[in-house]
C-alpha cells in the first residue's frame, strides 16, 4: 500500500491524478522536464542538476514534517506546500 505519491510534471500539464490503491496522500511537485532540455550538455546536465537539488531540498522539508501529529488534510496541505517550495 502507498502512503504518499508525487507526480513530478512539468506546470503546462494538466492531467488528472489516477487513482491509487490505498488512497495514498498525493502531491503535484511541478518540475521542467531536464530530459527535455535541448542545447549544449552543459545546458542538459545543468537542467539534471537543477531538477536534483529542487527534488533534494522537497524530500528535505518532507522527512523533516512531523508526519504522525498530522492529519490526512494537513499532510495534504503540507505536500502540496512542499510542492511550491
Amino acid at each position: 500500500m502507498l502512503d504518499f505519491v508525487f507526480t513530478l510534471c512539468d506546470p503546462a500539464e494538466q492531467e488528472a491524478h489516477p487513482v491509487w490503491p490505498g488512497k495514498p496522500i498525493t502531491a503535484r511537485w511541478t518540475l521542467p522536464d531536464p530530459a527535455a532540455e535541448r542545447g549544449p550538455e552543459q545546458a542538459i546536465a545543468k537542467a539534471f542538476h537543477q531538477a536534483f537539488m529542487a527534488l533534494d531540498w522537497r524530500i528535505g522539508l518532507l522527512i523533516s514534517l512531523p508526519i504522525s501529529a498530522l492529519d490526512h488534510l494537513q499532510l495534504t496541505e503540507r505536500m502540496t506546500e512542499i510542492g511550491k517550495s
